[in-house]
């Protein structure tokens, strides 16, 4: 969140702690909404594509970064 330079590594960590306790929470309460699971619901096929087709994108460049390295 705002942290200075003479911030210990406790309170990096607890920060961090929070950030992901946030980001979940958040998540997890957009995802058991109906409106999300509806909306999920029509468009799960493309979604799921669009998310293979970028994991496939992903996969490629770390492919061809080793066979070009």
């Amino acid at each position: 969140l705002f942290l200075s330079r003479q911030s210990t590594p406790l309170v990096y960590g607890a920060e961090i702690v929070a950030a992901v306790a946030l980001w979940f929470t958040a998540l997890s309460l957009l995802i058991s909404s109906a409106k999300f699971r509806a909306f999920y619901g029509k468009y799960r096929v493309w979604f799921d594509r669009l998310l293979g087709a970028v994991l496939l994108y992903f996969a490629l460049r770390i492919i061809l970064s080793f066979l070009l390295a």
